[in-house]
């Protein structure tokens, strides 16, 4: 038996959603194979059965199944998501979860998505949930630990590129969002020209040549120092660089 990471998404996030997120983050060639399968009419169905017809459900009289895989690359690696949405929820093992604390995971309506457990699985589907409207995260289904509820990310995002208020005040004219375990941490740097690409020009300028030192790292307690800070949201780089930006921070300041 394979042995998966799990994310539960709140609410109906579309496949096309999830597609453009990793398009946008990791791969540009990412791309879907999701198919609906309709399993029958719910009055019919249903009609002994506990059930709510979900939010974001698109045929209220038939119940299906969205489903299928997206592949994307995560640096060298092939990896396929599986993504799966039931407009219908049959609060599925509820009094189980009840005991776990883990009610509202099954009372309200999610998008379920799923890696192999390995590599970088647990951080991506943790950096998804963030973006997305928070849900929950099983880092690994064969385990004792159980699924914890990750927040959505506050008004600001992993790897966002923001442009300073007070230039003056700072040691870069922009800065980068790279971690938000324990705190958010950032990166300043400096760019002349006030778009995406150009910070992305930079920062591989600068990491490849171990340019960054102590000063140009920051960490603030709350998504709210962030936002009265900046001045404006170019775009994100990618999360391998958002990585690499985190190994340097720990090497400098360790």
């Amino acid at each position: 038996m394979s042995i998966d990471t799990i994310g539960r998404l709140r609410g109906f996030i579309s496949s096309e959603q999830i597609a453009k997120y990793l398009q946008t983050h990791y791969d540009k060639n990412a791309f879907c194979k999701i198919e609906r399968k309709i399993y029958g009419k719910i009055d019919e169905e249903f009609s002994d059965t506990v059930y709510a017809i979900n939010p974001g459900s698109q045929d209220n009289d038939n119940w299906y199944v969205d489903s299928g895989f997206i592949e994307f690359k995560d640096e060298d690696e092939t990896r396929q998501l599986f993504y799966s949405y039931s407009n219908v929820n049959f609060y599925e093992n509820l009094e189980y979860y009840q005991d776990l604390n883990l009610e509202e995971m099954v009372s309200t309506e999610t998008t379920s998505i799923i890696l192999d457990c390995f590599g970088n699985s647990v951080e991506i589907l943790k950096n998804m949930i963030e973006y997305f409207n928070g849900g929950w995260l099983d880092k690994n289904d064969c385990d004792d630990e159980l699924f914890e509820y990750i927040p959505p990310l506050e008004d600001v995002i992993l790897g966002g590129i923001y442009k300073y208020k007070e230039e003056t005040l700072f040691v870069g004219t922009h800065f980068i969002l790279i971690d938000t375990d324990d705190g958010y941490k950032c990166v300043d740097i400096e760019i002349e020209e006030n778009s995406n690409k150009a910070a992305n020009i930079m920062i591989s300028y600068l990491l490849r040549n171990n340019i960054l030192n102590t000063d140009d790292f920051w960490s603030v307690d709350s998504a709210e120092d962030i936002l009265i800070s900046n001045d404006g949201y170019l775009g994100v780089i990618p999360i391998p660089l958002v990585r690499e930006l985190k190994k340097d921070r720990s090497n400098k300041l360790n």
